[in-house]
């Protein structure tokens, strides 16, 4: 016999059956001891994972934080620029309107008209003739529909009498 079986033997002698069944099912005290330290390290390292995904996730929204802040930044100015806008627009509204004298044309009695903003052709009806009526008449002259959007700075060609748009 060696040294190695003598070892083992030493370990057994003295034990009954059952004693020594009981200690090869539960592993004995080295497996014990290698199992506890080897679950200990894969805890740690999947501590160790889940820090380190959190770590990275907090970085990445810092710096998703950061290119909001500056987007936030960019949009406040836009704003402030669109109500300074739209604060001269209105005053510019509110200011009476130039009179626009009409250029007759001596061969057709047709004056030319400037688009206002919120210009409707019903509109243009109704201060030029006195009633709204004329509206799809305007439209046919001007090659539109009575639904057509009216452009800011568009002209279109209006007659001096409505007894023009009936021809």
């Amino acid at each position: 016999m060696n040294f190695f079986s003598l070892m083992k033997f030493n370990k057994l002698e003295g034990k009954t059956i059952r004693e020594i069944e009981e200690e090869h099912l539960n592993g004995g005290e080295s497996y014990g001891v290698l199992f506890t330290f080897g679950a200990g390290a894969i805890l740690l390292l999947l501590v160790f994972f889940i820090g380190w995904q959190i770590n990275s996730k907090i970085a990445n929204l810092r710096v998703e934080n950061k290119n909001l802040v500056v987007e936030n930044t960019v949009l406040k100015e836009e704003v402030n620029q669109l109500n300074n806008q739209l604060a001269s627009i209105r005053m510019t509204e509110n200011l009476p309107e130039p009179e626009i004298k009409p250029e007759v044309s001596a061969q057709n009695e047709y004056f030319f008209y400037e688009i206002k903003p919120r210009d409707t052709l019903g509109d243009i009806s109704n201060e030029y003739y006195g009633v709204p009526t004329y509206a799809p008449e305007l439209a046919k002259l001007n090659g539109l529909s009575v639904n057509s959007t009216l452009r800011v700075g568009q002209i279109i060609k209006v007659p001096i009498k409505p007894d023009k748009l009936k021809s």
